[in-house]
């Protein structure tokens, strides 16, 4: 077969001290600035009651530390404005068996909504109403976990 060249970007938070990049390829604007990745109360609720119903995950701490991971990249498309903030705009992801909805400011990215993804295949109910419901009894998460 034909062989392929996988080439990844070098972003400035995965430098190592002593690493140099030479400047024909380095532009300030290439890396990532965001530092955090904050969830709301609603969106750590949703996620602890999501965990049972994924495929590749099975603990809470390493979704949401894989979740931390994606998203401090900047996954934005160049054209939706990646290394910008956007504190007007909501964005969305799909990980796992879960949606994300999330913003991104200069330094940090806010985790508002987390909720299971619609699979056609899948016999299981999903989406935000079904966390909501998942949730009844428990009037805190409840409330959190509602369609908007």
């Amino acid at each position: 077969g034909t062989p392929v060249l996988d080439i990844k970007p070098y972003l400035r938070h995965d430098i190592q001290d002593d690493a140099t990049v030479p400047s024909w390829c380095e532009r300030p604007d290439d890396a990532s600035l965001i530092v955090n990745v904050c969830f709301t109360e609603a969106a750590d609720a949703a996620l602890a009651m999501a965990v049972p119903f994924l495929h590749f995950f099975n603990e809470e701490q390493a979704l949401r530390e894989a979740i931390v991971q994606m998203l401090r990249l900047d996954i934005r498309s160049v054209h939706q404005g990646r290394g910008r903030a956007a504190d007007e705009q909501m964005y969305t992801c799909h990980f796992d068996a879960i949606t994300i909805e999330f913003a991104i400011f200069t330094t940090h990215i806010l985790v508002t909504t987390c909720f299971l993804t619609p699979d056609e295949k899948s016999t299981l109910p999903t989406g935000r109403k079904t966390l909501a419901a998942r949730c009844q009894g428990h009037a805190s998460l409840a409330s959190s976990a509602e369609v908007a």
